[in-house]
C-alpha cells in the first residue's frame, strides 16, 4: 500500500533532490506486494529493460546466447510479427530474416534470448539457441 498524507500527495520534488538523500525500501512506504504489482502491470518491453537494468546493478554475469531461425513453419506472419517485437527491426527486414531462414535473429542476455525462442516456437517457428 502506498501511502499518503492527509493533504494528498506530496508535492513534485525534481529527481537532483533525492541524490543527496538516497531513500531506503521502507521510506518508500511500499510493500514487496507493491513492487510486485509494479514489476507485473509492466509491458513487454519495460519488463524487459527493468531486467537488463536490474541485471547490472546486481552484476549478474551476462551469458549472451544467439538465437537462430531454423524454420519459420506454417504461421510465417505470427513468426514476422514476434521478430519485429523482439528486434525492433522494420517489417521488411523481419520478413527478409524469416524467409531467409536458417538464419541468427537475436544475440543476447541468456534470459531474453530464452524468452523469444519460446514465443517464436509458440508462434510456430523451429528455433535453436546457442
Amino acid at each position: 500500500m502506498i501511502t499518503v498524507g492527509p493533504s494528498g500527495p506530496a508535492p513534485f520534488q525534481p529527481l537532483s533532490s533525492f541524490a543527496a538523500h538516497p531513500l531506503s525500501f521502507d521510506s518508500l512506504m511500499l510493500t514487496h506486494e507493491d513492487l510486485a504489482d509494479i514489476i507485473a502491470g509492466m509491458n513487454e518491453l519495460e519488463l524487459s529493460r527493468f531486467m537488463e537494468i536490474l541485471a547490472l546493478k546486481l552484476g549478474a554475469s551476462s551469458d549472451t546466447l544467439m538465437l537462430r531461425l531454423e524454420d519459420p513453419g506454417d504461421k510465417k506472419i505470427a513468426v514476422i510479427k514476434e521478430i519485429r517485437d523482439a528486434t525492433g527491426v522494420k517489417l521488411i527486414d523481419a520478413k527478409n530474416m524469416t524467409n531467409s531462414a536458417p538464419v541468427n535473429i537475436l544475440a543476447g542476455p541468456a534470459w531474453r534470448v530464452r524468452d523469444v525462442a519460446a514465443r517464436l516456437r509458440q508462434a510456430g517457428a523451429t528455433v535453436t539457441v546457442n
